[in-house]
């Protein structure tokens, strides 16, 4: 991320591929969604018709098997056999005869046709009276609905799962009926394995394509293609089964029963009163729509390529010239002689150019008179305090000193009561004389005008050890009277502030203070071996170090910290003489003066 902040290049060759791949992204979304849709529609119109051939197919087998059960039940050896096992009981002579006649006409048929087991029923109490399988024989099904209906009309059941033959079955009946009269009912358990052929045939569904049908208690009723030996063992809540169901038809998008996404046409068969499904993999239906992804992802690269280089070429002729103007800057801003700047052309970069130069020079002629108006500021502020200090020395002090006089006389008369108050009055006015002389030496030292910068230093370290039990180890030379008055000032100060930062936070019984002057510079140094700082993270608000620095710079100083926690700090201060007194220009002398 820094790369970005910093770099403009980098910004907009980032913003460039960020626009090439938006772009690439919205063609691609618009592609895929148009894709999708039409694939999703023409493989729903193709589910359906293969859902309404499905359903006509085995409409027609349905078909088949009544009109064929029909017949059967009207063919005479088996009417005569009816008749027989209807009129007679098991040991009436011709009945055994009739049972065994039946059941050899019944395997031939079931050779022959799609039936499983058939049955001869009793028309009367529903009693199987013949039987392809002896075992059925004697067995009641009165209530069920194939021997119900079956004794009016040729019937068809739905599919269900047989218990008596552990697997899928539905079952066909019709009325057997000789001269008039019903003489039984013949019924016959299907073979679903023609239904299993007609719903497993893909018809055109490719290789994850299958149709499959579901009851109303969402069982499974037949094999599928990709679930062979599931019916009547799989459970299916689809959202295509749940909407068929529902009595809402259509198409659409969800997991099967395997939970793999597919595509799906869903619909009730109202002749069966089952759900017809049609479904296909939406991998396999999509799979255009991969490709088509494939060629936009590498007519994307390749997009991205060409413009990048486009970009490159042309951040390049935009980012020089700003270059130079950041180099430009940066060497005005951190105070280099800088050339003067100039970039060829007539765009907006160049005007911002000349601007900026011409900003420049102005800046730099307001800076020059910003310092000597500081200068003067500066100069102001001290004449004030001297103005102050001088008053309250001259006139306050003494007057005060000629009350305390007054007060001494009054303190001899003979009333106690008054010695007491004049007393106590004498002491507050002796408190308020040492108040004020030291008011006014906090001001302005006195003895800095008259005596000099090492008197009044001196003067100030002997203060400053009484008040806060710190011992100055100082050290001078080469400093004589010939120091300017400004410098004099400012050098206390900043020696004043320093030690006062010593007395606060330095945590330290004493401290090193040195003054000299060398190649006309003022330098003083100030250093502790207290617990120190880190000089990174000094608040901007700390008065002590800005009002230090401000003075520094008025004079074109140079002021440096070197601190780190646990390991003191020491201040380095130059002041140049010569920017003030130029015939002070040259080395001073060094008449050594140490105090401890």
């Amino acid at each position: 991320m820094n790369v970005f902040r910093r770099n403009l290049t980098a910004r907009l060759i980032g913003l460039s591929i960020l626009m090439t791949l938006l772009g690439v992204l919205a063609i691609a979304y618009i592609s895929f969604y148009s894709a999708e849709r039409i694939i999703i529609d023409r493989v729903a119109a193709q589910l359906e018709s293969v859902t309404v051939l499905k359903e006509h197919q085995i409409g027609e087998w349905r078909g088949h098997l009544l009109s064929h059960f029909e017949w059967l039940s009207e063919e005479p050896r088996i009417e005569d056999a009816a008749r027989v096992l209807s009129h007679t009981s098991p040991g009436d002579s011709g009945y055994a005869e009739a049972q065994e006649g039946l059941a050899a006409e019944f395997n031939r048929i079931i050779e022959q046709e799609d039936f499983s087991i058939m049955l001869l029923l009793d028309s009367t109490s529903g009693e199987i009276t013949a039987a392809s399988d002896e075992q059925w024989i004697g067995k009641l099904r009165a209530h069920r609905e194939y021997f119900q209906q079956g004794k009016e009309s040729a019937f068809i059941s739905e599919i269900y799962h047989s218990a008596a033959r552990e697997e899928p079955t539905m079952v066909v009946s019709a009325p057997v009926v000789n001269n008039g009269e019903l003489v039984g009912v013949i019924a016959a358990h299907v073979n679903l394995d023609s239904l299993n052929e007609v719903m497993v045939e893909s018809a055109g569904l490719g290789e994850t394509g299958e149709t499959y049908l579901v009851n109303r208690d969402h069982l499974l009723l037949n094999d599928t293609r990709l679930g062979p030996g599931r019916a009547f063992q799989q459970w299916i809540f689809t959202e295509g089964v749940n909407k068929a169901l529902e009595g809402d038809p259509g198409t659409g998008t969800y997991p099967d029963y395997r939970g793999v996404p597919v595509i799906g046409y869903y619909h009730l068969a109202d002749s069966m009163d089952v759900v017809l499904v049609a479904e296909v993999d939406q991998a396999e239906a999509f799979a255009p729509i991969n490709y088509l992804r494939h060629t936009i992802a590498i007519a994307g690269v390749i997009l991205l390529a060409v413009i990048l280089g486009m970009v490159i070429m042309t951040s390049r002729q935009i980012t020089m010239p700003i270059r130079k103007l950041a180099q430009y800057s940066r060497k005005v801003r951190q105070g280099e002689p800088a050339p003067k700047l100039k970039i060829e052309g007539e765009d907006e970069i160049a005007s911002l150019a000349a601007d900026m130069s011409l900003m420049v020079d102005q800046l730099t002629e307001r800076e020059h008179k910003l310092r000597t108006l500081s200068h003067r500021l500066v100069e102001i502020q001290e004449e004030e305090r001297r103005s102050i200090a001088r008053e309250l020395h001259d006139q306050t002090s003494q007057s005060l000193a000629l009350i305390k006089i007054y007060l001494d006389r009054a303190a001899t008369a003979h009333d106690s009561e008054i010695r007491s108050w004049l007393g106590e009055a004498r002491e507050t006015v002796s408190e308020v004389i040492d108040q004020v002389r030291t008011l006014s030496l906090d001001l302005r030292p006195a003895m800095l005008d008259d005596l000099g910068l090492l008197q009044a230093l001196n003067w100030h370290f002997q203060r400053y050890t009484s008040r806060t039990n710190v011992r100055v180890d100082f050290s001078s030379s080469g400093v004589d009277s010939n120091v300017p008055p400004e410098l004099r000032t400012a050098a206390f100060r900043i020696i004043q502030e320093a030690l006062s930062n010593v007395a606060r936070h330095a945590r330290v019984d004493s401290v090193a203070v040195r003054v000299w002057v060398k190649n006309s510079v003022l330098k003083i140094t100030v250093k502790d071996a207290g617990i120190g700082f880190d000089p990174m993270h000094v608040p901007s608000t700390s008065a002590g170090l800005s009002g230090m620095r401000e003075r520094v710079d008025i004079l074109n100083g140079s002021l440096n910290i070197e601190s780190e926690p646990g390991g003191g700090t020491c201040l380095t201060v130059g002041l140049p003489m010569s920017d003030l007194h130029p015939e002070l220009d040259g080395d001073r002398g060094y008449d050594d003066h140490r105090t401890g």
